[in-house]
């Protein structure tokens, strides 16, 4: 038995006698229906059940008041909508009532707004996802709620959405594979815009980056290369990506403003063998016993002609034997270590002229390399010529002041000389 009233109820606990009479501990009066009876001292219920003859007894129990709830819960917030070629995802927040039991989702083809064509009691859930809709279609939705009562909540804002096929995540559909430190990657990574049903949307441009996940691989590692690229046609297509530390474990991390990232699969990155030297950067000259108008660099590379960044090989630079001006020596810093696998030399000078000269590049266990020639004038400020040629050039600019100078007076004065002439006569 259950009270279907509404309000404050209350109503009273009895027994029967032997005689099915009811005999009540309570008060004189309850609500039956909605309507209050009282009743007089000593009456009974009769068998008719008229309600006529209530009876307090002596020993008053005390009376259940409670009450019943109508008060409906506050509309859902925040409904938002993500669509595909036949589907529309919807997600809400949930309410702030302690005794929400449910949500449904009210939808329709038109705007007319509540009541909507179609309903769905979704229950206590604040994600949907609405399916075998047409493509190209307008769909307006909104949200409700409803309580432990079964009181409804207005519905919420209308969300509108056209099924069509638009990019909310990205996947790779080729993975990185294993390099050589330095070295592009021999298969490089693609990754394809995917909408919420997982076609690939052909349309989309987006761009997309690439990134060393952290935490992955070896701290500090550089990835280089072009490393963000606008999708074509939904597929994003990386070219030319390398990462300079070796290392194990490492995975790139793909993103793009708006859409659920994602991240590779595993890989590694392995040292190369050290193998040789190269020229990065070729020596140009300068005069006799001046620094190098360009100072040479050099790297240390691997069987693959990458760059080894965890090389610290010592690198000597000297004079190609049977070039240049016999006797010439090369002045300077002619051996430095190599820091991240480069050699960078500074203050090189050779003291004699000539042409061609080329330097060679060695260091233990490598193979060597010769750079390109280059001269070396016989005017340079580092050498006796140098000075005295300089000296010359001073003197001799100095004497042309001079006579520039004298000419100027002596012309001035002849001017000066004639005007007078003329103002005596």
């Amino acid at each position: 038995d259950y009270i279907n009233a509404t309000g404050e109820v209350s109503f009273a606990l009895g027994v029967l006698d032997p005689d099915d009479q009811l005999s009540f501990y309570s008060k004189e009066k309850m609500v039956t229906d909605g309507v209050e009876l009282y009743v007089a001292a000593g009456d009974l219920l009769g068998p008719s059940g008229n309600g006529s003859g209530y009876a307090p007894q002596i020993d008053v129990w005390p009376s259940i008041s409670f009450v019943v709830d109508t008060t409906p819960p506050s509309p859902p917030t925040n409904v938002s909508v993500q669509t595909g070629l036949t589907t529309i995802a919807l997600t809400w927040n949930t309410n702030p009532e302690a005794d929400i039991a449910g949500y449904k989702l009210h939808y329709d083809t038109d705007a007319a707004g509540y009541p909507y064509a179609n309903s769905v009691n979704l229950g206590n859930v604040t994600s949907y996802t609405l399916s075998s809709l047409t493509t190209g279609t307008t769909y307006y939705t909104a949200i409700s709620a409803y309580d432990s009562d079964g009181n409804e909540s207005l519905v919420s804002a209308n969300a509108t959405a056209t099924t069509q096929s638009v990019p909310t995540t990205l996947a790779f559909s080729i993975q990185p594979s294993n390099a050589i430190s330095g070295g592009t990657f021999s298969t490089q990574p693609i990754l394809i815009l995917k909408d919420i049903e997982g076609n690939m949307v052909t349309t989309a441009s987006n761009s997309v980056t690439l990134s060393i996940t952290p935490g992955t691989g070896t701290a500090g590692a550089i990835f280089s290369g072009t490393t963000t690229v606008n999708a074509v046609n939904g597929i994003a297509t990386f070219v030319d990506l390398s990462i300079d530390a070796g290392g194990s474990g490492y995975t790139l991390t793909a993103s793009s403003p708006g859409l659920t990232g994602t991240t590779s699969s595993s890989f590694a990155i392995t040292i190369g063998t050290l193998s040789k030297l190269a020229f990065t950067i070729q020596p140009v000259g300068a005069g006799a016993g001046s620094s190098f108008n360009t100072q040479p660099v050099v790297v240390v590379q691997d069987n693959l002609g990458n760059t080894v960044t965890s090389s610290t090989s010592a690198v000597t630079l000297s004079i190609t034997p049977g070039t240049g001006t016999a006797g010439a020596t090369l002045s300077g810093t002619t051996t430095v270590n190599a820091v991240n696998g480069i050699a960078t030399f500074t203050g090189l000078s050779i003291d004699k002229a000539g042409v061609p000269y080329t330097l060679t590049a060695t260091s233990p266990d490598l193979t060597r390399s010769v750079s390109s020639t280059f001269a070396i004038p016989s005017f340079g400020a580092g050498t006796a010529m140098g000075r005295t040629t300089l000296f010359g050039l001073f003197l001799a600019f100095a004497l042309l002041y001079v006579l520039l100078v004298r000419r100027k007076h002596h012309v001035s004065g002849r001017m000066y000389s004639s005007k007078i002439d003329d103002f005596v006569n």
